[in-house]
């Protein structure tokens, strides 16, 4: 079944590390933070704010 358009997909790059997992998606931080610098995370219950610094580090907070 096709999803629509809008529906949020995982954006999956090849692993560049050797030995790393090939079955463990990669997702591409540009991607995750196309609309801006703060994205959310529900995780058990509990959302955590995962922010995209201004020297490009990244910091998660509960």
């Amino acid at each position: 079944m096709k999803q629509p358009a809008n529906s949020p997909q995982p954006h999956l790059a090849a692993p560049k590390i050797s030995g790393s997992r090939p079955d463990v998606p990669v997702y591409n931080s540009q991607n995750l933070f196309a609309a801006g610098s703060v994205i959310y995370i529900d995780h058990q219950g509990e959302r955590y704010r995962l922010q995209l610094t201004r020297q490009g580090k990244l910091i998660l907070t509960k």
